[in-house]
């Protein structure tokens, strides 16, 4: 009884459960190459997420931000007006926090996923896409978002702090 995972039929099918098996690989090779795929596919995963937590946030903290500057002239001089001035501070202070830290974990995974293009470089079975170089110019396309989101957020919030000043 051969359990060799089934290929998929085109790229489109890879969801389905329409596939054969491929005909000049090992059973081990083609095992090998699914779990780097999925490994892949897990790391575009988490990209996805930490992006849209990324701007999730970041919507929050510029939604307070804006609301404490509209409403700025409507506090009393009081202790509110001592905690508006720390959030005018703050808030900016917790959004480039944010972006750095949400960045940082973005870069992992993109490097992550260089890693494992890099190790399977030569170990794809036959008639299968190199996992390497298999849509490199779509993967960097698809990867300009991400990796150019935090930094404009970040300048938006240091552009905020320096005319503040």
């Amino acid at each position: 009884m051969n359990s060799t995972p089934p290929v998929p039929l085109s790229p489109s099918d890879g969801e389905t459960n329409q596939c054969i098996a491929p005909e000049n690989s090992t059973d081990i090779e083609w095992r090998e190459y699914l779990f780097f795929r999925e490994e892949m596919r897990h790391e575009d995963n988490l990209i996805n997420q930490r992006v849209s937590w990324l701007i999730g946030s970041q919507a929050f903290l510029l939604g307070g931000f804006a609301t404490l500057i509209s409403a700025s002239t409507s506090f009393p001089v009081s202790a509110l007006g001592k905690v508006r001035d720390i959030m005018l501070i703050g808030l900016p202070v917790a959004g480039i926090l944010g972006v750095v830290a949400n960045y940082v974990t973005i870069l992992a995974a993109v490097m992550h996923i260089h890693g494992v293009q890099k190790f399977v470089a030569d170990r794809t079975p036959g008639r299968m896409p190199s996992l390497r170089t298999w849509h490199k110019i779509h993967r960097r396309m698809g990867l300009f978002g991400p990796l150019m989101t935090p930094p404009i957020f970040l300048a938006f919030w240091i552009a905020i702090l320096v005319n503040m000043r």
